[in-house]
């Protein structure tokens, strides 16, 4: 059983400063007796003739499906015989209107946010490279100071009608390499980005359900030790009062020398995590208690 026709009888457009208003009217054929208006619309866009919910007016993107209504011919157009076969008549009329302006990254306006707290240690990290085990001098040095502390991690849920995963990648296990809701680059972890994809059948497109985990550290994600090592700056060796080399290195001050007794350890920054910015994403702060201002509609 299918549509075997569909036939177009009327097409009115009005354009104007307002966007203007259109209509358009088919008569559809089908040879289904059993079915109903909504089951003729469905097949009819499926078949590529009929226009989809979210359609516009050809070649104007000004006017865009507000309704669509379907009914059955009456009297003696009701049926015909059309290539040999019995067809009920069904009238399809569809009216458009201007275009609503939208938001352009097609996000859902609404995105629920949830807090909880989670226990860190990065003392377990490993370093394929050496990079976080070289001392300002270029020397290899295995001293490292863990970053164990309490984290904020919010989860971010909302629905997307462009695919995450092809940015999530990008941003899944990476820090902010841009300041967002007021906390520093490094400062935010993206743990995880998952979705789940739903095909919208009467608008003919998907529509995602994403979630995104998002840490905050306020020490930030970079991997801090303390600057030591065996040689100074000028490539002598550290000895014991012994006279023995020292097992242990020895703290060194920013010039890559010995450090003076009871002076504070300088601090060398690592980047454990690739970076990615983070506002591209334009996730709500969760810290913000007025709600957001909102200028376009869906």
């Amino acid at each position: 059983m299918a549509i075997r026709a569909c036939i177009l009888t009327k097409d009115n457009a009005v354009i104007n400063k307002d966007g203007g208003s259109a209509t358009r009217e088919w008569d559809v054929y089908d040879d289904d007796l059993q079915c109903g208006g909504i089951s003729v619309y469905q097949r009819g866009w499926l078949s590529g003739v009929l226009p989809k919910k979210s359609g516009y007016y050809p070649d104007c993107a000004d006017l865009r499906v507000k309704s669509i209504k379907t009914s059955r011919a009456k009297g003696k157009d009701s049926d015909v015989i059309f290539q040999g076969r019995h067809c009920y008549v069904w009238k399809v009329t569809v009216e458009y209107g201007p275009t609503e302006k939208e938001d352009p990254d097609l996000r859902d306006r609404t995105t629920k946010i949830s807090g909880s707290g989670e226990t860190v240690d990065l003392d377990g990290f490993t370093d394929w490279n050496g990079a976080w085990n070289t001392n300002s001098l270029g020397h290899w040095f295995e001293e490292r100071l863990p970053m164990v502390g309490n984290v904020r991690v919010w989860t971010f849920q909302r629905t997307e009608y462009l695919n995450p995963e092809i940015n999530a990648y990008n941003f899944e296990n990476a820090i902010n390499s841009d300041p967002v809701w007021g906390f520093e680059p490094g400062s935010l972890l993206m743990k995880s980005v998952t979705s789940s994809r739903t095909l919208i059948l009467e608008e003919g497109r998907y529509k995602w359900d994403v979630t995104y985990q998002v840490a905050y550290n306020p020490k930030t994600w970079f991997l801090e030790k303390a600057n030591n090592g065996f040689y100074d700056a000028d490539g002598y060796r550290f000895y014991n009062a012994d006279g023995s080399p020292t097992e242990q290195p020895q703290l060194l001050d920013e010039d890559g020398y010995k450090l003076d007794e009871g002076a504070e350890p300088v601090m060398l920054r690592f980047q454990c995590y690739k970076a990615a910015p983070f506002g591209a994403l334009r996730l709500p702060s969760p810290i913000a208690d007025d709600p957001p201002v909102l200028n376009w509609n869906r």
